[in-house]
């Protein structure tokens, strides 16, 4: 619904409209997922991510083990847009998951509900993480003047405050949670 595909010849209007229409169909399916956002400048290289992915989602499987026993078969759609997730997400759920158990789909969002359901999550999840990031440091104290020292004379050093960084939008955050929806 970002006015692109066969949503390009739509004004904004009502692309909202089917946006809203979209939230209203969400909130009455019965989905239950989880998130996992990472910040990728946290990690030293994209191993190292996948290998935190990986531990990740191998834990959240495994504190849902039960309920996730209860089916008889586990489906996972991935769109494998990216190696390292689609590595991570076969790794975790074949160790945590019988492999007789487990039936892997590729997800293009245009042919499934629930991968559209999905997209959804992780495009309004990443927005609150973003939007909060924002809200934190426009909220930080700045102050009067930097420059200005108790005696009046100038100084040519800026007192030191720690700088916060917004995290930028990953893509490992969108498709992760779309891998556990």
């Amino acid at each position: 619904m970002n006015g692109k595909d066969q949503y390009s010849g739509l004004d904004l209007r009502t692309r909202k409209m089917l946006l809203g229409s979209f939230r209203v169909f969400f909130r009455h399916m019965p989905v239950k997922y989880h998130t996992f956002a990472y910040a990728t400048k946290q990690f030293a290289s994209l191993d190292e991510l996948a290998g935190t992915m990986r531990r990740d989602l191998v834990n959240f499987l495994f504190d849902n083990l039960a309920e996730l026993q209860s089916y008889d078969m586990a489906k996972v759609y991935y769109d494998n847009g990216q190696h390292s997730i689609a590595e991570s997400l076969h790794r975790a759920v074949e160790y945590a998951l019988s492999k007789d158990a487990v039936v892997y789909r590729s997800a293009q969002p245009s042919e499934y509900r629930l991968s559209q359901a999905a997209d959804y999550i992780c495009t309004m999840e990443l927005t609150a993480i973003v939007g909060s990031a924002k809200r934190k440091w426009s909220q930080r104290k700045k102050p009067k003047n930097p420059r200005s020292v108790p005696n009046g004379s100038a100084s040519s050093e800026t007192p030191s405050s720690p700088r916060r960084q917004i995290p930028r939008a990953n893509p490992a955050t969108a498709s992760s949670a779309r891998a556990a929806a």
